[in-house]
Order: structure tokens, then sequence, then C-alpha cells
């Protein structure tokens, strides 16, 4: 299995190339953050930016909802956030985003600023998802050379490579309801698929480490 992103992949967005496992004196970063409007009462820009020092980041890729917050990181550390756009205006979008014509105008919108790596975190299930909406969603992510950060199972992935093979794809938890085996056999078919390894205990490769390729050791 290739391509890995064990909380790394930041540091490949921002480099424009594909990353794997790095050595261990590496930097840091951290492919799975958001800053959504609860957080913003709690946590101010500056407590967040000062956690990530406290843990040694050096990069991190943060999506929200609503984007502000992602802006409102952006604004604050530049250098260190990279910027995703979640197609969730509020929480509600969660459910229906992937068939809702309004997003793409909401989407173009928020791109202009051109500050975006891609569009995502989003959630996405099973293969019968196919429509104008998502399609046009997939074709905005290749057209301004996009990541798309998918929080799905193997199915949807699937999907997404079919509506548009040229896609860029983060596969978010890699998989999570999908097992290692599955996640690892979709990895070696697409060259445009990462994964970053959050919320998984282990089971992609128990008892073993990562090398700079991505095969267990």
């Amino acid at each position: 299995m290739r391509r890995w992103l064990v909380l790394l992949i930041a540091v490949g967005l921002l480099a424009g190339r594909p990353v794997s496992a790095p050595a261990a004196d590496a930097p840091l970063a951290d492919a799975h953050i958001h800053y959504s409007a609860p957080d913003w009462s709690v946590y101010s820009p500056d407590q967040v930016v000062a956690i990530l020092d406290k843990a040694g980041i050096t990069r991190a890729l943060v999506s929200s909802t609503p984007d502000d917050g992602t802006l409102k990181l952006y604004d604050r550390d530049p250098k260190r956030v990279v910027p995703m756009l979640r197609p969730y205006r509020t929480r509600d979008d969660m459910s229906s985003w992937w068939r809702d014509p309004s997003i793409i105008p909401y989407l173009e919108q928020r791109l202009t600023r051109g500050v975006h790596k891609g569009i995502g975190e989003f959630h996405l299930h099973g293969s019968n998802n196919r429509n104008p909406v998502l399609k046009r969603i997939t074709e905005i992510a290749v057209q301004r050379d996009l990541y798309l950060q998918a929080h799905s199972d193997d199915a949807a992935v699937i999907e997404l490579f079919a509506i548009e093979p040229k896609a860029k794809i983060i596969w978010a938890h890699a998989g999570m309801s999908s097992g290692a085996a599955a996640v690892g056999a979709l990895m070696d078919k697409q060259p445009n698929l990462w994964a970053d390894l959050s919320y998984r205990y282990g089971d992609v490769a128990p008892g073993a480490r990562w090398t700079r390729r991505g095969a267990r050791s």
C-alpha cells in the first residue's frame, strides 16, 4: 500500500507533490482539524496557534462549518494553516450538500479568494450519489487543481473516481468503515488517492511502522 499520510498530508499540499510517510525528524503536520462555530467562543485563534505550537505542529489542514472558522485561523497563521473548504454553510447541509444546487455558487464564491487547497471534509456514502451537483463539484476540483477530502466508504470513493477519473482524493480516516484490506486495494488501484489515519486504531498496520514508501516493516 502506497501514499499513506499519517497526519502529514499538509506538507505535501503546500509543496504540491505526493507525500509518503516521512523520516522521524521530518516536520510534523496534522491533516485533519476543524475550527467550527461552536469552537470560536472556547478557543480564540491565538489559543489555537498556541496549542499547535505546544504540540509541534508546523502545518495544519483545516476545514470548518462554516468556512469562516478556517479563514480565521488562516488569517492568524497563513504559513501554518492549509485551508480546505467544506460544502457546509451549517450542519444542516451535511445530509444534502451533494444534491443541493445552491452549494455550487457558495463554493465558487468562497473559492474566489484563492487560498483553499481543496473541497472537504465532506460526508458521502454509498454508490448511488451521481447527479449534476456532485459532478459539477468534482469538475470544479479538477479545474482548480483542488483535493477532495472525503469522509466516505469505499463505494463512495469509487463513485467519485467514476465521475471524475482525474480527481485527487484524500480519504479521511482511511475510510473508517472500510477494512484495511479494502483501503489498501483501492489505494493500490488509484494513484490519485491518499488517506489520513485519524480515528484508526492500529488496524491498518498493527504492531508495525510505516517506511517512507508507506509499506509496513
